[in-house]
């Protein structure tokens, strides 16, 4: 499997240089609770963009920016052309009254085709645990590569040509990237 982990997309859109802004080791398949259908469709894709929302809860709508987010990145993506699968890894609040996000957030993800993946409800509030959830992305060996995108950036161009940088078995370009590429920007809190 092979993981990025991109902070900033800045970089990615001046490498681009192709368009402009216009408009812990189990396949993700086998951590379904028990009795619970999976969402993936089925697809042909070696790849999937996955991302992490947390602190959900109905009465505090905060985690809805990181939540549009996601969704206009999904639309920006597939509009340029993506053909990877996409993932959200979510984490009630362990103050929410609900089990699993409101029905209009999850229609939503639905309906841009993203799959969901709801976390175990943790018993206290802690950022830490979620910057570690990041890393659940390990476990999507399901796929060749996956790209981990945090839920406050939103790609300028499709991003699937670093998948594609970083698989020998893709003949339209070189292998360049190594394997568990990770890129960061000192600004970031968890560097």
């Amino acid at each position: 499997i092979f993981i990025y982990s991109i902070n900033f997309i800045y970089l990615t859109a001046y490498a681009a240089n192709q368009s402009t802004v216009e408009e812990f080791w189990t396949p993700a398949s086998r951590l379904l609770p028990a009795g619970e259908k999976e969402q993936r469709t089925i697809s042909n894709s070696s790849y999937a963009y996955a991302w992490v929302i947390g602190s959900i809860h109905e009465d505090r709508p905060a985690y809805k920016g990181f939540l549009y987010d996601v969704l206009i990145s999904a639309n920006v993506l597939r509009k340029h052309g993506s053909k990877a699968d996409f993932w959200v890894w979510v984490e009630m609040s362990p103050n929410s009254t609900l089990d699993e996000m409101p029905q209009e957030d999850l229609r939503l993800i639905k309906a841009l085709g993203i799959h969901v993946r709801h976390l175990e409800k943790p018993s206290m509030e802690s950022f830490a645990r979620l910057v570690y959830d990041k890393f659940r992305t390990l476990q999507m060996t399901d796929y060749k590569r996956v790209m981990f995108l945090d839920a406050d950036i939103i790609p300028l161009v499709n991003l699937d040509y670093l998948f594609h940088l970083s698989d020998p078995d893709e003949s339209s370009l070189p292998t360049v990237l190594r394997p568990n590429l990770i890129m960061a920007s000192r600004g970031e809190p968890c560097n």
